[in-house]
């Protein structure tokens, strides 16, 4: 089958992606491995659609967190999941943050010390550790080309045996494994708790999730709203009340491609 449109996307990507390096303005850096076993704190939420009406979605959603001293798993905190009417995608998404924010609260109560990891940007509170926000996309760019693609070139051209920070006005950019694929946008805390990174390089190893902190995907895992138990929560709610579900958004069945 031909599709329209498959040549420019391809001279695209030979361009922005693959093209000649650009100049970047910032400076790269490695990351020298530390033994400091610092306590390491993570915190996530997870949220999932389990029913979309004409008017107003039931969602599932949870949050939870983590505390790690070296490779130890010392304490681990998860809500159970919650079941809510909310009007639309963005407001579910709210209650999720919602979750999140209180559960980074009653972690920042746990960990006084140590280094708080947070999938995403920081929260606008204020945490008793030194915080680490770590975001797995960016739309930052330079000249009007994506900006990670060519950060993650230069890098791996000057350290190709060894993790890598990258300063600049942009941002802080790291990749956390020499072998890992994926470069992470970085917002701290403190000024000083980029000189932290170090002491993640030991949380990076795990060969499913190599360069990024496992704790990190731990958490992900232990909040994320499955198939499972929305299809569990759906099946509930038709048990007790069958009629609750009979509006359904038609474009549900169009997405059935019936015909």
């Amino acid at each position: 089958m031909a599709y329209i449109g498959v040549g420019q996307v391809i001279s695209y990507l030979r361009e922005h992606i693959a093209g000649p390096l650009l100049e970047l303005d910032g400076s790269f850096e490695p990351i020298e491995k530390d033994g400091g076993e610092s306590l390491i704190g993570v915190v996530d939420g997870g949220s999932g659609v389990v029913w979309n009406g004409t008017s107003f979605l039931i969602g599932a959603h949870r949050a939870g967190f983590r505390i790690y001293g070296g490779d130890k798993l010392l304490k681990r905190e998860v809500d159970e999941v919650s079941v809510r009417i909310a009007q639309n995608q963005k407001h579910l998404d709210s209650i999720r943050e919602e979750d999140e924010l209180k559960m980074t609260e009653k972690l920042a109560g746990e960990l006084e010390d140590g280094i708080f990891l947070i999938d995403g940007v920081l929260p606008d509170i204020e945490l008793p550790a030194a915080a680490i926000g770590i975001s797995k996309s960016t739309s930052r760019s330079l000249n009007g080309y994506p900006l990670t693609p060519f950060i993650m070139r230069k890098g791996k051209e000057l350290f190709p045996d060894k993790p890598w920070c990258y300063s600049s006005e942009a941002g802080i950019f790291a990749l956390f494994h020499p072998l890992s694929k994926y470069l992470f946008r970085l917002e701290f805390s403190l000024d000083g708790a980029r000189s932290l990174l170090k002491e993640l390089l030991r949380y990076c190893n795990d060969p499913i999730y190599l360069g990024y902190p496992y704790p990190l995907a731990l958490i992900h895992n232990d909040v994320a709203i499955t198939y499972e138990i929305m299809a569990d929560i759906l099946y509930s709610l038709q048990r007790e009340e069958p009629s609750l579900l009979q509006m359904e958004r038609f474009h549900r069945r169009l997405d059935e491609n019936l015909w």
